[in-house]
């Protein structure tokens, strides 16, 4: 060991760690992420009786990240569903959540030298960001029309569908995150001559989300409707209709609404990001100020790269597309049905 340096354990490096993540406020869920990725490297480092925390060396952690690559997944499968290999992205966030901890443990004393300075970043797959059209729009708006009987035939039912739309159409309109979204107290929301929004984003951030006058109005007619079944003392925006009903949501709510809209719609998987994602690509297409956009969707570095290359990849697809057009005015296609 080199002079200067303290001796502690590797699960005890992590501890310390963990509580530097803390104490600098990370998100909740940036520190839960780094307490499952570092628990599992740990409990890996013991079972295959690694040398002390000061003396792993780099070939430790490409023999740690190769088997993690090869791992298979069992967790939250259900029933008949299929095991999977752990995504490359997954493996790819183990390694960013690693380095992390090894760049903090040499700034902090805790280790002579960083064993990651050398290594390799692993390459993960770039899928296709999954997207939401203008069309697909109008329809998730057509079934969650809170005046229409035939989609809300009861009191409670037209309550609830009008509490999904609220929500959907501040989805659609305010480049929120879904945590964001989920979050808001009725004390968040400033009503003058037009609407914001107070949001918590990420790292304890708060911004000013401005609303349209549409998704406006309809938010106002859900707090309206939510002072006839909201329980006193009840700050939260979103109530339950159901088991617990005018208590808070719990914050997964809003994803289960999504995706039941998207199965009604008939769109494989739709999750709320993609308002998200839609948002931003609409803004910057138009040719609007990207720092402004940053102000909106609360980005404090730059735009995510994942979309500026969707926009390459549309217009690249519609310049080579030309003049064609709709396809379905040339070709009578109807999908067959297995």
């Amino acid at each position: 060991m080199s002079p200067g340096i303290r001796p502690v354990s590797l699960r005890d490096g992590i501890k310390r760690h963990i509580f530097a993540a803390k104490a600098a406020r990370l998100s909740p869920r940036t520190v839960e992420s780094k307490e499952e990725t570092l628990g599992r490297f740990v409990s890996y480092a013991e079972d295959h009786e690694w040398p002390d925390f000061h003396e792993i060396k780099q070939h430790h952690i490409e023999e740690y990240i190769a088997w993690f690559g090869d791992r298979i997944r069992w967790d939250g499968l259900r029933g008949r569903a299929n095991p999977k290999v752990v995504s490359s992205s997954h493996v790819e966030t183990t390694y960013r959540r690693l380095h992390a901890f090894w760049e903090w443990a040499f700034k902090d004393g805790l280790i002579a030298f960083q064993p990651m300075a050398r290594m390799k970043r692993p390459t993960f797959t770039q899928r296709i960001v999954k997207d939401i059209s203008p069309e697909q729009i109008q329809n998730l708006r057509a079934i969650t029309d809170y005046k229409n009987p035939k989609v809300a035939p009861t009191e409670l039912m037209r309550f609830r569908v009008l509490r999904n739309r609220a929500a959907l159409e501040l989805s659609i309109d305010s480049c929120t995150r879904l945590s964001e979204i989920t979050g808001i107290e009725v004390g968040d929301v400033r009503i003058s001559n037009v609407i914001d929004i107070r949001v918590l984003g990420k790292g304890d951030k708060e911004r000013w989300v401005p609303l349209n006058l549409d998704p406006g109005l309809t938010l106002l007619e859900y707090m309206n409707a939510r002072e006839k079944y909201v329980q006193p003392g009840v700050n939260a925006l979103w109530v339950s209709t159901q088991d617990r009903k005018g208590l808070p949501l719990d914050k997964s709510w809003l994803q289960r609404v999504v995706n039941k809209l998207g199965e009604a719609i008939g769109m494989e998987r739709l999750h709320h990001h993609m308002f998200r994602h839609r948002f931003a690509l609409d803004w910057i297409r138009s040719g609007q100020n990207e720092r402004l956009l940053m102000a909106l969707g609360g980005w404090s570095h730059k735009i995510p790269e994942t979309y500026l290359r969707q926009i390459d990849i549309e217009d690249a697809a519609s310049i080579h597309r030309g003049g064609i057009g709709n396809i379905r005015k040339h070709i009578p296609y109807k999908p067959s049905r297995i």
